[in-house]
């Protein structure tokens, strides 16, 4: 009886063993539907965040999250006058941006959760340039567009708003 339990102990070592000393060559990564979430979506401010911020709870604002390329910035106030002022007053918009290297956008909209709110709507975004000089030649437009707006009303006629 002995000698049968110490042959199926070897024979369970063995397995064990040689079970162990397989290794696999390569680096790992996620699977592709694993969800990854985009740098630039990380670097907006969650529902928390805003609220340990603001001093109000907030909750997302329903099918507005945007993320993506230029193509997702906004022209519902492109026909808006003077044009070079419609960044001061709407953010992600596309015609601010004109033929800036842009290589993604993301976009948030939260708004407060009470009937009684300091602050009925937060409406975050971030874009992507291709370099950071590139970004600060963008800013430095803005900069200088955005001043000669100060004390500029902007008009958009009744119906031109897409």
């Amino acid at each position: 009886m002995k000698s049968t339990w110490r042959s199926l102990a070897a024979v369970v070592a063995v397995l064990l063993v040689s079970g162990c000393t397989q290794t696999i060559s390569g680096t790992g990564t996620l699977a592709p539907n694993a969800g990854r979430v985009p740098a630039i979506k990380r670097a907006l401010f969650d529902g928390t965040a805003l609220a340990k911020l603001l001093d109000q709870p907030f909750q997302p604002y329903p099918h507005y999250s945007e993320f993506g390329g230029g193509d997702k910035l906004g022209t519902a106030w492109d026909k808006a006058k003077p044009a070079e002022c419609i960044g001061v007053v709407h953010l992600m918009q596309r015609g601010p941006y004109g033929s800036a290297p842009i290589q993604e956008t993301a976009a948030e909209m939260w708004v407060g959760k009470r009937d009684s709110v300091k602050i009925d709507i937060v409406q975050q975004g971030i874009v992507a340039l291709r370099t950071a000089a590139d970004a600060d030649a963008l800013f430095a437009r803005f900069v200088a567009q955005w001043q000669k707006c100060d004390g500029t009303t902007l008009t958009v006629k009744p119906g031109a708003r897409s």
